[in-house]
């Protein structure tokens, strides 16, 4: 049986803090927890109906509601085991103490729905830390890649959005648009941050690719945001076609073309499913085609300021990752090989390039550059990751080469 050493248990207790204090500050800054707090309305872990009758239209973002609501039925369960109203319990037979009420009102009100809400934002971003300890294996460089990513989530300093910032506007009137870095984000997104992470672990694996486990992540992928399966399956494509390890090129591509038509399968079956739910209840879809006819209109009079935003959303932790990736390097010994594979690197670029695709199709129907602050979150965490991943390897390759 391994012993487990005592410094390795206060070094995991340490990454687990450092996430619990981040997520605890996405949840509260970047994710409504004032209606929660405020108690303004009955906060939910969606803004939609598990069908889509609300809205008339087909509603493929489930992953992230039926989570939530199942943390907070289990946190209501769990909360009704503890100390409040013992008027209300048989055997009660009063007491000249009796408690100020300042209990009772916290169970009744927010006790459930601040637990649920803290609890789903932890579990939805917990595969960054499994990610950070899947990358390193040192300690240090394990703190270093989750404090970078957690606080890329949680919303950047404002320094280097300032640096960068002041320097593009030496060279043309850029948009100071900071309110890109600290947008809300709904269940569902905080949801996608956690599923890109689990996305990039598999990607980047070495063990055999499986048709059932493409199509079921493409699934899942799909139900948390809809064009995340078609992420996934770009990652995944990517990661085959550019891994020397897979075999020759022939078969490299025999195996892009299977991950795609398993990944196109599961995401036609996911959308008839969905839509055949749908319209089995007697609901009708509302295509509402002057709302995104205004969307299209805005879109392109804003186009240029928008294609800035998208800059800057990606460049900033870009950058930053450069710089964490370098600094991760230098501390590994001079001879060690990068932990991070060119598959991995492959399959964030496919992400990054299947996301400039959504970008793409977003000016048809979405509201930009309203929504482009939670719409990119993902794609600011995958923009981090491949700048973790090159300045890593990079500086790596040099330092290799010193040596010899």
């Amino acid at each position: 049986m391994t012993q487990i050493k005592p410094a390795d248990l206060i070094k995991a207790a340490l990454l687990i803090v450092v996430f619990a204090t981040f997520a605890m500050q996405t949840a509260m800054l970047r994710s409504f927890f004032y209606t929660v707090a405020s108690q303004e309305s009955e906060w939910s872990f969606h803004d939609r109906d598990l069908i889509g009758q609300e809205r008339a239209r087909p509603n493929l973002r489930v992953v992230a509601m039926v989570m939530g609501e199942t943390i907070q039925a289990t946190v209501r369960v769990a909360s009704s085991l503890v100390f409040a109203h013992p008027e209300q319990t048989p055997l009660y037979q009063g007491t000249p103490w009796p408690d100020d009420g300042t209990r009772d009102s916290i169970a009744d009100g927010p006790l459930v729905l601040w637990s649920a809400h803290l609890l789903f934002v932890g579990i939805a971003l917990l595969p960054v830390l499994i990610l950070a300890i899947v990358w390193y294996r040192g300690f240090w460089q394990r703190l270093v890649l989750l404090t970078l990513a957690m606080v890329g989530i949680a919303g950047w300093h404002p320094a280097p959005i300032s640096l960068f910032f002041s320097a593009a506007s030496l060279f043309t009137d850029w948009p100071l648009s900071y309110y890109l870095f600290i947008g809300n984000l709904q269940a569902y997104d905080l949801a996608a941050l956690g599923g890109v992470a689990l996305m990039v672990l598999y990607c980047a694996r070495g063990a055999p690719v499986r048709s059932w486990q493409v199509a079921t992540i493409t699934i899942m992928a799909t139900l948390t945001i809809e064009y995340l399966g078609v992420v996934f399956a770009a990652g995944l494509s990517a990661a085959i076609f550019f891994d020397s390890d897979v075999g020759h090129r022939r078969s490299r591509l025999l195996g892009v073309v299977r991950v795609a038509g398993v990944a196109f399968v599961a995401f036609l079956v996911t959308a008839a499913t969905v839509f055949g739910i749908f319209f089995m209840m007697e609901n009708t879809v509302q295509w509402q085609s002057t709302r995104y006819a205004g969307f299209v209109e805005n879109n392109f009079l804003w186009f240029r300021t928008i294609i800035a935003n998208m800059i800057s959303m990606l460049s900033i932790p870009m950058g930053i990752g450069l710089l964490g990736g370098a600094v991760l390097s230098l501390m590994a010994s001079a001879g060690e090989r990068p932990p991070i594979r060119m598959r991995t690197i492959a399959a964030l670029i496919g992400m990054m390039g299947s996301y400039l695709a959504v970008f793409a199709v977003g000016f048809l129907n979405l509201a930009y550059p309203s929504e482009m602050s939670r719409q990119f979150a993902p794609a600011m965490l995958l923009a981090l990751l491949l700048g973790v991943a090159l300045g890593d390897r990079v500086l790596s390759g040099l330092r290799r080469t010193a040596v010899t």
